[in-house]
């Protein structure tokens, strides 16, 4: 029977990549929820200061407006160009001076 990796072979890299999944899973759900938490404290402490806890959060549900959802997409998409672009720049780099 023809396998494409040996037996002991392929664990190895299946596990550093769902574990690499995770961990971008995990930082991107973060990140979406302190932009989100931000563009909403700006939007309420301008529009209606009440809204906003003493913590300083906003709850959840007054987020979901779909104004301030556009500007959460946009700017989570601005920052992984950004970190996209760095990490490739860095990259070039790295590699020119082998």
């Amino acid at each position: 029977m023809f396998s494409i990796c040996p037996p002991a072979g392929c664990w190895r890299p299946m596990f550093v990549v769902a574990f690499d999944g995770l961990a971008y899973a995990l930082a991107m759900s973060s990140q979406i929820f302190l932009i989100e938490q931000h563009l909403c404290r700006s939007f309420y402490a301008a529009t209606d200061p009440t809204i906003i806890r003493p913590d300083g959060s906003v709850p959840e549900h007054k987020c979901k407006m779909e104004a301030l959802q556009s500007k959460v997409a946009f700017y989570s998409g601005l920052f992984d160009f950004s970190i996209m672009t760095a990490g490739e720049r860095l990259s070039c780099f790295s590699l020119a001076r082998v």
